[in-house]
């Protein structure tokens, strides 16, 4: 609009001039054109003053929000640094305490303030109702086990007596002794028995893995050969059956397959030699003496 306003002023300012040269009076509607368009050139440059104003102000407002984004990422920034370091003080706060792994009462401490300490030190002495078998794994059996598991624990020195309890505490790093490295861990007790007393000589079963309503046979009945597992069974005559085994102790053995219930395997087989069957044989003495030979084999 304002290029278009020009050129008309331009034009009529044009037709004035010549006639002007010719000293030709132009008519008069030449400058009411010009006044008219005057008045349109000032309203336009306060609409165009306007726009770019308001173009101003847009970027500006852009501006500020690019710079305002920064601001929050940069804000962010600290906070995840001072979160961080928050994290890192906590940490050291904990190097400054000493905990006990579990509820107790301290009946003893063995050091005063401002004492120095190192690994191995004891510092106190604890007493609680909670009891806790310490055993040692080797590294295949370690392996095995996962803390929560159930265990059975029994004493030398009490007879008759067995604990439940579960699996507490398992050591990450293990300790070599002539090549051979093994496990602590601790056993919680689930059960409290006056007569089981500090140190005493503790033997646990832990249970790794259970099924139930499977068929089950003595572990000496399972044979090998190669890659394959059998058993003998004993109906009048004596029949090999292979089977597919699963879970396995040092006392039963799961058959997961080729065994019915209640058929009679053979757990173990004895020698009974024949004295009839006998052959001459020398003496030390110079007198024949016996030597026995032959036999057979008696399922038990």
């Amino acid at each position: 609009m304002a290029e278009v306003i020009k050129s008309a002023t331009n034009l009529i300012q044009f037709y004035e001039d010549k006639l002007a040269e010719k000293n030709i009076k132009p008519l008069a509607l030449a400058d009411t054109h010009l006044n008219t368009l005057s008045s349109y050139t000032g309203k336009t440059n306060a609409h165009l003053l306007s726009l770019l104003n308001t173009e101003n102000t847009i970027k500006n407002g852009k501006d500020a929000v690019i710079n305002a984004d920064l601001d929050i990422k940069s804000q962010e920034l600290v906070v995840e640094q001072r979160e961080n370091m928050l994290f890192d003080a906590k940490e050291k706060l904990s190097d400054y305490f000493i905990r006990a792994p579990f509820d107790s009462a301290i009946a003893k401490i063995n050091i005063k303030k401002l004492d120095s300490i190192t690994t191995g030190t004891i510092i106190a002495t604890l007493i609680t109702k909670q009891k806790f078998a310490d055993i040692s794994l080797n590294e295949v059996d370690v392996a095995k086990i996962k803390i929560g598991e159930r265990a059975t624990l029994t004493f030398d020195a009490v007879e008759n007596l067995s604990i439940s309890g579960k699996v507490a505490e398992i050591d990450s790093i293990g300790t070599e002794n002539q090549g051979v490295v093994t496990y602590k861990v601790k056993i919680g007790f689930g059960a409290q028995d006056d007569r089981v007393k500090t140190g005493m000589s503790v033997s646990a079963a832990i249970v790794t893995n259970e099924k139930q309503n499977v068929i089950v046979v003595p572990a000496s009945a399972v044979k090998s050969q190669g890659d394959t597992h059998y058993v003998e069974i004993f109906d009048k005559v004596l029949e090999r059956k292979t089977v597919e085994i699963g879970l396995s102790d040092d006392v039963v053995t799961e058959i997961i397959s080729g065994l019915n219930e209640g058929e009679r395997v053979v757990v173990r087989t004895i020698a009974q030699f024949d004295s009839a069957a006998t052959q001459q044989a020398p003496s030390l003495f110079g007198a024949p003496g016996n030597r026995s030979g032959g036999g057979t084999r008696i399922p038990r």
